[in-house]
């Protein structure tokens, strides 16, 4: 396509073709996730005009040369080193958010689960393999719609499973070698995961029940099981439910104590509103104790959970909680570490009049969907 050409001239798959090998190159430098990209594909195939492929790269620079320097978008992360690997034994790991993916990553689950989140990630090669290895645990790796998956190998009285759905034979593409015992390798979007998080606990949802007015002020508290698609898929769905229970039942036991108020019951994780920040934090040290607790009496079924606390203004609707503070506190909650208790800088100062609270140090970390950086802290707590 020529600078001068008419956006209404109709294009064929050689321009198309060069868009995506465009956005492939936008993948392998950073500046466009495996997300984008499978939303940007599917906007260059669906294309009738030399228009509509302009738009798909707009930011990016036309698909024959580099993009400019002043796209705005993120820089490339540094390159990882060709070989990766994420083991977890008798527990829960993870990698998600924005992160670099070598040509080839092993993932070792024994008697755990790992989750591979691939939405927000940077390959850095056309094709990227990773190795899977379950052993009476289970791996679970997530990506977007639209992203070509192949899967092979074989696991021995357990499940290997790809649940994407064929795809177009484009790239990047994702490899998946899966091998081993008593255990799971699946490969699934994130809505199939999300939902199946939601069926695994039916308990009806309670509402905000306290009166709000307009400019309240919450400290909102998010928590969130750590790879609990993993558990449920190792589990099957009565243990899974009867877990689910036990963890629901500590987690409410301790919103009660120190007087929240639980918005919302998201499957694997709540919603829960304090007037106090300090007793939020209270009751967020409470949780990780009495998960401790269990996972001391059940080692054969760890519980981990990340949790995520903010404090501001909120929006209240038909009981339940909105605006930017809410979706701060998710995000919050979304990069805090298995076990670890994570709360903004404006819930620290808050909460440090006290003087029986303790923090580890800030860092400032990117919020998705939240321009800027933003300062959070790790809450200390120890096992009682």
């Amino acid at each position: 396509m020529q600078q001068g050409d008419d956006g209404a001239l109709r294009v064929g798959d050689a321009e198309r073709e060069a868009t995506i090998a465009a956005l492939r190159d936008a993948v392998g430098d950073g500046r466009v996730t495996l997300d984008e990209f499978a939303d940007r594909a599917g906007a260059t195939y669906a294309a009738t005009t030399v228009a509509d492929l302009r738009a798909v790269v707009a930011d990016l620079g036309r698909p024959d040369r580099p993009a400019p320097a002043s796209t705005g978008l993120a820089a490339a992360p540094a390159a990882p080193p060709r070989s990766q690997r994420v083991v977890a034994v008798m527990g829960g790991a993870e990698r998600k958010g924005r992160w670099t993916v070598g040509a080839e990553l092993s993932a070792v689950a024994v008697m755990g689960g790992v989750e591979l989140d691939l939405y927000d990630a940077a390959l850095t090669t056309e094709v990227t393999t990773i190795r899977a290895f379950a052993l009476m645990g289970a791996v679970e790796i997530l990506v977007p719609e639209g992203v070509p998956v192949q899967v092979e190998g074989f696991v021995l009285m357990g499940a290997l499973e790809n649940r994407t759905g064929p795809h177009r034979d484009q790239r990047p593409m994702l490899r998946v070698v899966g091998h081993g015992m008593w255990g799971a390798v699946e490969v699934r979007h994130r809505k199939a995961r999300e939902k199946a998080a939601r069926q695994a606990d039916r308990t009806p949802t309670p509402r905000l029940e306290q009166p709000v007015a307009a400019g309240d002020t919450f400290t909102l508290l998010f928590t969130d099981i750590v790879g609990s698609t993993v558990l449920a898929e190792r589990l099957g769905d009565q243990r899974w439910s009867e877990l689910l229970r036990e963890h629901n039942t500590l987690v409410r036991d301790e919103i009660s104590r120190h007087g929240g108020d639980e918005v919302k019951n998201q499957g694997d994780g709540f919603m829960v509103a304090f007037r106090s920040a300090r007793r939020a934090l209270l009751a967020a040290i409470g949780i990780q104790r009495a998960l401790e607790d269990h996972r001391r009496s059940h080692p054969e079924h760890p519980l981990h959970v990340r949790i995520g606390v903010h404090s501001g203004e909120v929006v209240a609707d038909d009981g339940d909680l909105h605006g930017r503070n809410v979706v701060l506190a998710s995000r919050i909650s979304d990069l805090a570490g298995p076990d670890e208790v994570l709360a903004s800088a404006l819930t620290k100062q808050l909460a440090d009049a006290g003087g029986d609270l303790c923090f580890g140090a800030g860092r400032h970390v990117p919020l998705k969907g939240l321009s800027g950086e933003w300062l959070v802290h790790p809450l200390e707590w120890s096992a009682s």
